[in-house]
């Protein structure tokens, strides 16, 4: 009997310090420390995949109080945690998701910087999303208007070229169907661009072209692709 309750009793310290760390991390979203909230999820997932109920709901209530007191820090926090999940932690990932789309509906238009977190979020979403699952067809299709949406402004559309050159140019390696429908886009952008500063347009193309060299394969055909437009803006009257 004595290895059983060895057993139970280890099992049961492990619960206890996974829940004090919990609290720990909750606390720390509460008073704005997001150092210390990422430090202790981190250190949670290294000692075991996060997979009750429990922690999932401890966790999602720290995206929304970080976002009740910085939206932004809630922002990120789902993003990190959506591009951080390992294995065993799917349902924590599919939770996560759904609060990171309520997050992207508090976004208002006219904070670019915010708008533009908000594309990378939706970025991370549709690489780390089962291929053809609901969250990643939701992510693409929210990418794309967020990006319309601050291409709006003449402020904006750099944050819109940023948003389309990082999907374009892959994330973390990962495949997504971004990476193909990003150039579409930053094409798209370049002509709309040009048609009220065609200066501008030529600019954007020429630093695609001169700055991604370093990207492998990926800048290759970013760069052709930015080139040939070029030629084409260049030309037009």
């Amino acid at each position: 009997m004595w290895p059983f309750n060895n057993k139970a009793k280890e099992d049961f310290a492990k619960a206890q310090h996974r829940e004090q760390m919990l609290k720990t991390a909750q606390l720390s979203a509460s008073v704005g420390n997001m150092r210390n909230v990422y430090a202790t999820i981190t250190a949670l997932q290294m000692d075991g995949p996060i997979n009750d109920i429990v922690a999932e709901d401890v966790i999602c209530g720290m995206v929304n109080t970080a976002a009740h007191n910085n939206l932004k820090e809630g922002l990120g926090l789902a993003i990190w945690l959506v591009n951080q999940h390992r294995p065993g932690e799917e349902a924590l990932r599919e939770r996560v998701t759904e609060r990171a789309f309520a997050l992207l509906d508090r976004l208002k238009g006219d904070d670019e910087k915010l708008t533009a977190t908000g594309a990378m979020m939706c970025l991370v979403i549709a690489a780390r999303a089962p291929a053809g699952s609901a969250h990643e067809t939701k992510a693409l299709r929210l990418w794309d208007e967020t990006v319309d949406a601050l291409a709006k402004t003449q402020s904006g559309i750099q944050f819109a070229f940023a948003a389309a050159c990082n999907a374009a140019l892959g994330f973390n390696d990962m495949k997504t169907l971004l990476r193909g429908q990003a150039i579409d886009k930053w094409e798209k952008l370049v002509l709309q661009l040009a048609q009220r500063d065609k200066f501008a347009a030529l600019k954007e193309t020429q630093r695609v072209v001169v700055n991604y060299s370093d990207f492998g394969k990926d800048g290759r055909v970013f760069r052709n692709r930015a080139f040939e437009l070029m030629v084409k803006v260049a030309r037009s009257p």
